[in-house]
C-alpha cells in the first residue's frame, strides 16, 4: 500500500517537474511526457481509478475535431510535412495523462513555483542590463527576450496564470492566503515592471469582470473601487516609461499613431493577412493549403511592403507569422477552422460562467491567441493545454455561489 502510495505521489511530482521546466527546455518535457506514459499505460491496477469519461467533454471533444479537421487536410492534401502536426500530439495526451494526477494542488503550487523563478531570473536580467546600460529594459527586439530569459508574451501570460492560481489556493489553503495574496500582487507588479502589454490588459479586464459580475457589493462601494483601479492604473503607466512606450502613449495623437506604425510589427502582418484574404485565390471554407504556403505568402507581402528593406529581411528571415491564433487559423484552416476554434472557446465559456477562476483563465486564453499563434510554437501548446486541463480536469471551487455565500 506504501509503495503504490509512493508510485502515485512520484507520478505527481513528475509532472510538477515537467511544468517547472518547460520554460527551460525543448527536449527534456518530451522525455518526461514518454516516461508519463509509461507509466499510465503499466499501471494497470490504477486503471479504475481513473475517470476517462471527462474526456467526453464537450469542450474537449470540440477540441479533438479540431485537431483530426487540421489532419484530415493535411493529409489529403499531401502537405503533412509542411505543417507542424507534431504538437498536436501533444494536446492529445497531455489531457490523459492529467487523468491520473492524484493530487491536482500540486500542479498548481508547480505553476506557482515555475513562475517565481521566472521572475527572479527575469529581475536579475534587468539588474545586469540596467547595471550595463542605465536603462531598466529596450523597447523591443531580441535583446529583450535576452533579458528576461523568456519571450516577453509567453512570460506575460504565464503570470497571469499564476495570479489566477494562487486566489484559487487562497481561498482553499487557509494558512497560506496572506503568502498567495502578497505573490499575487508581487507577480501582477512583475508584469507592470516587464511592461507585458496583453498581460496587464487581461488583468485589467478580469478586475472590471469580477467587480462587476462575481462580487456581491453596493453600488458605492464598486464605484469606489473603480476610482481607485482608475487612480491605481494612471499611476503605473506615469511612473513606467517603458510602459508608456509600450502602449505609444504621447502628448500627440499624430506622433503615437506613427510610432504604432514604426515599432509594432503586428500592424504590417495583419495588414498582409489581410491581403491574403482578400486575394481571389484564397479558399475562405479551407484556407490554404499549409503553414508553408502561408509562410512563403508572407514574405511575399513583407518584401512588397516593406520600404525599409532592413526591416523587411528581417520579418522574413525570421518567419513572423501571424501573431493572432485566430487570424491564422482562418488562412490556413478557413471558414471550418475558426468555427471549431470559437465553438471551443464560446463552449468553453458558457460551461465554466459560473467559476470565475476557470472563467479568468479561458479569457487570459482567448486573450493571449488575440496576439500569438499559440498552437505552433511546442511552450505554447503546453501552456495552452495544461491550461485547458486545469480548466476541465481540476476541482477548482471559487464558483459564484461560493463567493456569495
Amino acid at each position: 500500500m506504501e509503495l503504490n502510495n509512493i508510485k502515485s505521489n512520484f507520478y505527481d511530482y513528475l509532472f510538477c517537474l515537467l511544468i517547472i521546466i518547460l520554460p527551460y527546455s525543448i527536449k527534456f518535457p518530451n522525455i518526461l511526457i514518454v516516461i508519463l506514459s509509461l507509466f499510465l499505460i503499466f499501471d494497470f491496477k490504477e486503471y479504475s481509478k481513473i475517470d476517462f469519461k471527462i474526456l467526453k467533454k464537450t469542450t474537449l471533444i470540440t477540441l479533438y475535431i479540431l485537431i483530426l479537421y487540421w489532419l484530415s487536410k493535411g493529409f489529403l492534401s499531401n502537405t503533412i510535412s509542411e505543417n507542424k502536426y507534431s504538437l498536436y500530439v501533444i494536446i492529445l495526451i497531455v489531457p490523459i495523462l492529467f487523468l491520473k494526477i492524484r493530487n491536482s494542488d500540486r500542479i498548481l503550487f508547480a505553476i506557482i513555483i515555475s513562475v517565481f523563478i521566472l521572475s527572479l531570473r527575469s529581475i536579475y536580467g534587468l539588474i545586469i542590463h540596467y547595471s550595463a546600460n542605465n536603462e531598466l529594459l529596450p523597447f523591443e527586439g531580441d535583446i529583450v527576450n535576452a533579458i528576461l530569459g523568456m519571450e516577453r508574451p509567453y512570460l506575460g501570460f504565464f503570470s497571469v496564470i499564476a495570479i489566477i492560481i494562487s486566489i484559487e489556493l487562497s481561498l482553499k489553503h487557509a494558512k497560506y492566503k496572506y503568502i498567495l495574496l502578497a505573490y499575487s500582487v508581487y507577480i501582477g507588479l512583475f508584469i507592470s515592471v516587464i511592461s507585458a502589454r496583453i498581460s496587464g490588459l487581461t488583468i485589467l479586464f478580469l478586475i472590471i469582470l469580477y467587480l462587476v459580475f462575481y462580487i456581491k457589493m453596493s453600488f458605492k462601494k464598486k464605484t469606489l473601487l473603480f476610482l481607485v483601479l482608475g487612480l491605481s492604473i494612471f499611476i503605473v503607466i506615469l511612473s513606467n516609461k517603458n510602459l508608456r512606450e509600450r502602449l505609444f502613449i504621447t502628448n500627440n495623437y499624430e506622433e503615437s499613431f506613427a510610432k504604432v506604425k514604426l515599432h509594432e510589427p503586428r500592424v504590417i502582418i495583419w495588414g498582409c493577412a489581410n491581403e491574403i484574404m482578400n486575394s481571389p485565390n484564397f479558399n475562405h471554407i479551407l484556407g490554404l493549403k499549409s503553414e508553408k504556403e502561408l509562410d512563403n505568402l508572407y514574405a511575399f507581402c513583407y518584401d512588397e511592403k516593406l520600404e525599409n528593406k532592413h526591416r523587411a529581411n528581417f520579418f522574413i528571415t525570421s518567419k513572423l507569422n501571424s501573431h493572432n491564433q485566430f487570424i491564422g487559423t482562418y488562412l490556413t484552416s478557413g471558414m471550418i477552422g475558426l468555427f471549431l476554434m470559437l465553438t471551443f472557446f464560446i463552449s468553453q465559456i458558457i460551461i465554466c460562467r459560473a467559476n470565475y477562476i476557470k472563467t479568468f483563465m479561458v479569457i487570459a486564453l482567448f486573450f493571449f491567441f488575440m496576439v500569438e499563434v499559440v498552437l505552433l510554437r511546442q511552450l505554447g501548446a503546453y501552456f495552452f493545454i495544461i491550461v485547458i486541463c486545469i480548466i476541465n480536469i481540476c476541482p477548482l471551487n471559487c464558483s459564484q455561489k461560493h463567493l456569495q455565500s
